[in-house]
């Protein structure tokens, strides 16, 4: 990674992340629905991406600091990824193994987390998109089956991903359905915030 960051105009690099046991079943469930996009992949090159896992990347520390408005709001990466982007930063996936999950908080503390998670994005589609919060919540029945379905179709290709499958599904469908709860939460109360 090291040697990634050094490139000119790499903001952040991360490699590919494995699950260690997919028998647990909430840790496999959180490592579909948090990792799933970032699955190891035997043989391809490194290639820039618009998003990177926050925890699982290594950044340029000046370049964060230099957003002092996101750093006092606490770290999300999306926010911190959308910048770096607009003023012409790249970031780096490095798709052979680097890391490995290994576990997270049990089934509803992260179901919690995914909810609070969304709650952020589904008020930023309102405060910073201009979007109705009637239309987030006129989508928020088919957010968990595209969700479950992007990730289905993700491990499908993947050994990595297969592997996770069978134990993670039914925690993910509970992560898909905290998250699109969350996303009607956040959109309303952004909502009666104006």
């Amino acid at each position: 990674l090291s040697q990634v960051m050094t490139q000119e105009r790499v903001a952040g690099a991360a490699g590919g992340i494995a699950l260690a046991d997919t028998r647990h079943r909430p840790d496999a469930g959180v490592f579909l629905a948090r990792y799933s996009a970032f699955l190891p992949q035997a043989g391809s090159s490194a290639g820039d991406r618009a998003d990177l896992p926050g925890e699982a990347t290594v950044y340029r520390r000046d370049l964060l600091m230099g957003y002092p408005d996101l750093v006092l709001r606490g770290f999300w990466e999306v926010r911190f990824h959308e910048r770096l982007r607009a003023e012409g930063w790249s970031l780096r996936f490095l798709p052979a193994q680097l890391a490995e999950f290994t576990g997270r908080p049990g089934l509803v503390a992260f179901a919690q987390q995914r909810c609070k998670h969304a709650t952020e994005y589904g008020s930023s589609r309102v405060r910073d998109w201009g979007e109705p919060p009637w239309r987030v919540l006129f989508r928020a029945p088919a957010v968990p089956a595209v969700l479950v379905g992007r990730i289905v179709w993700r491990c499908m290709e993947n050994p990595w991903g297969r592997r996770a499958l069978p134990w993670g599904l039914a925690p993910l469908v509970l992560y898909s359905l905290a998250w699109a709860i969350g996303e009607v939460l956040g959109a309303f109360r952004a909502s009666a915030r104006r």
